[in-house]
C-alpha cells in the first residue's frame, strides 16, 4: 500500500481549517491578555514594564548619553578597553496598551582580525519610570508573567473545549471528540480534565521554553548578570558552545517530532490526540453541541 493510499484511509487532516482555526485563537489570546494587562496597569503602574507590545506600535529614540542616569547602566555593563559606547532613550506607543518607556546601552567592539565577525556588541536593556529614572526590570518577574499568561490560556481553552470547540474552531466548523463512542451523530466534546491535559500536551515545547529560559533569569539573577539578549545569558552560565547549540538543535527536534511530523506523515490525529485517545472531526454547521462527562 502506498503512502497515499494509507493516509486516504486515515481520517482528513483538514489542514488548512487547522491552520485558520490556530490563528483565530491566537490572535484571541493575545487579544485577552492585552485587556488584562490593561487592567492590571492600572492597579499596579511598574507591569508596563513587563507588558508585550502589540504588533502595531510605534517606537521613537534619541541619544541619551547627556542623561545623568546613563552612567549608572554604563557602569552595570562594565565596559571594557577598547569598546565604544552608546546610549539611547526610547518611547513605544502600542495599539491600546499604555505607553513604554525604556532604553538600552550598547558596548560595541571592532574585531581587526577576524574576517567573518567585524564587530561584538554586548548590550543592556532597562525600562524608565515616569519620574526618568533607570532600572533593570526584574527577569525572574517577566519569566513568571510569560507562565502565567500561557498557564491562563491553556485553561480557558481548555474550559471551551469541554464546552463547546475553541473559537477558532467554532468558525471551521470543527470539534474535538473522544474516538470511543463517536459516530456521526454524536459531537460530545471531551470532559474538562481531558480538555485540560490536551492543551496542556498541546503546548509542551512553549511550556519547556518558558520553563528553560526562567531557570536562566533565576541563576543570571542570582549572579547578578543581566542582558538584553538571552543568548548572552546562556554564554554567560556556560562557555561551551557545543552544549548550547546542541541542546538548541534538539529542542528543534522535538518541536518536529511533537507539532510537525504528525501532519506531514498523517496516522489520523496529532501525537498528543493519539495519546489521549482524541481526535478532530469536522461537525455539521446545524449539528447542536452538548456537553457531557465523558471519562477521564
Amino acid at each position: 500500500m502506498s503512502i497515499a493510499e494509507s493516509q486516504a484511509a486515515q481520517p482528513p487532516r483538514y489542514f488548512w481549517r487547522r491552520v485558520l482555526a490556530f490563528l483565530i485563537d491566537k490572535f484571541i489570546i493575545a487579544l485577552g491578555f492585552m485587556f488584562l494587562m490593561i487592567v492590571i496597569a492600572d492597579i499596579w503602574p511598574a507591569s508596563v514594564t513587563y507588558m508585550p507590545e502589540s504588533f502595531f506600535r510605534t517606537t521613537r529614540c534619541e541619544d541619551g548619553a547627556s542623561n545623568p542616569n546613563s552612567a549608572d547602566m554604563l557602569a552595570k555593563l562594565e565596559v571594557q578597553p577598547g569598546e565604544a559606547t552608546f546610549v539611547r532613550i526610547c518611547k513605544t506607543d502600542s495599539f491600546m496598551m499604555p505607553t513604554r518607556n525604556w532604553g538600552f546601552v550598547v558596548a560595541e567592539k571592532k574585531l581587526a582580525d577576524n574576517p567573518i565577525r567585524k564587530t561584538t556588541t554586548r548590550s543592556i536593556r532597562f525600562s524608565v519610570g515616569k519620574a526618568g529614572n533607570f532600572y533593570l526590570p526584574d527577569m525572574v518577574m517577566s519569566s513568571v508573567i510569560d507562565s502565567a499568561q500561557q498557564l491562563l490560556a491553556i485553561a480557558a481553552f481548555a474550559f471551551l473545549l469541554a464546552e463547546w470547540a475553541s473559537p477558532g474552531k467554532l468558525v471551521v466548523h470543527l470539534r474535538v471528540v473522544p474516538v470511543e463512542g463517536y459516530d456521526e451523530t454524536n459531537y460530545d466534546p471531551p470532559a474538562f480534565w481531558l480538555s485540560l491535559k490536551r492543551e496542556a500536551l498541546k503546548q509542551l515545547p512553549i511550556l519547556i521554553a518558558i520553563v528553560a529560559t526562567g531557570l536562566i533569569d533565576i541563576i543570571a539573577k542570582i549572579e547578578g548578570f543581566q542582558s538584553d539578549n538571552i543568548m548572552e545569558e546562556v554564554h554567560f552560565m556556560s562557555a561551551n558552545a557545543p552544549l548550547i547549540y546542541g541542546t538548541t538543535l534538539l529542542f528543534a527536534a522535538f518541536i518536529f517530532y511533537w507539532l510537525i511530523q504528525p501532519i506531514i506523515w498523517w496516522s489520523g490525529a496529532t501525537r498528543y490526540d493519539r495519546i489521549l485517545g482524541l481526535r478532530v472531526v469536522r461537525a455539521p454547521i446545524e449539528m447542536p453541541l452538548q456537553a457531557t462527562s465523558s471519562p477521564t
